[in-house]
């Protein structure tokens, strides 16, 4: 979560060690990950962390490969990027060690329509998130995002798309 920074000291550090030392499967959940890695405990390992957070871990861990799945079980090591991730990186497990029956008996449960595999990203395509009948708003996405290392102002996103210039800010706040 929030703050992990805070809460991961020398001690907890040594703990993590200590406890790696002895040999067992250890892993982290979203920022939790930082700890893990501040400890060195993620050296050589592929780790899955929250997109939000990828860009600057990676820098401050260079021993460490960041992936942008899900989750990684890499050897000792389990890492999730955090969310949802944790029930699907759980079901994985499940079904490595107890079949596809218990799986869908889970996943019936926890009322999951798919089981998101390692490989699966992370954030959800913006067209997905703004569903359909705003493809004016997808196609301003598209192009933002086109023209990241020069931005278009709003008024030129909205000729690009023949949206007003207020319709394309109450979508905006609207969706994002």
């Amino acid at each position: 979560g929030v703050n992990v920074r805070a809460h991961t000291d020398e001690a907890l550090r040594h703990t993590l060690r200590q406890l790696a030392a002895r040999g067992p499967t250890i892993g982290a959940l979203c920022t939790g990950s930082f700890a893990l890695a501040s400890a060195g405990l993620l050296d050589g390992y592929r780790c899955a962390i929250h997109w939000e957070n990828l860009a600057a871990i990676s820098e401050e861990f260079p021993k460490i490969k960041f992936c942008t799945e899900v989750f990684i079980v890499d050897g000792k090591r389990i890492t999730c990027s955090g969310g949802t991730a944790p029930l699907h990186l759980m079901l994985h497990i499940v079904r490595s060690q107890h079949g596809t029956q218990l799986v869908m008996d889970i996943s019936e449960q926890f009322i999951v329509e798919r089981i998101r595999a390692s490989s699966d990203r992370q954030r959800i395509p913006q067209p997905e998130c703004i569903g359909p009948g705003y493809q004016h708003l997808t196609e301003v996405a598209q192009i933002m995002a086109a023209n990241i290392e020069e931005p278009l102002s709003l008024l030129e996103l909205a000729d690009a798309t023949a949206l007003s210039l207020r319709q394309l800010e109450r979508l905006f706040h609207r969706y994002f």
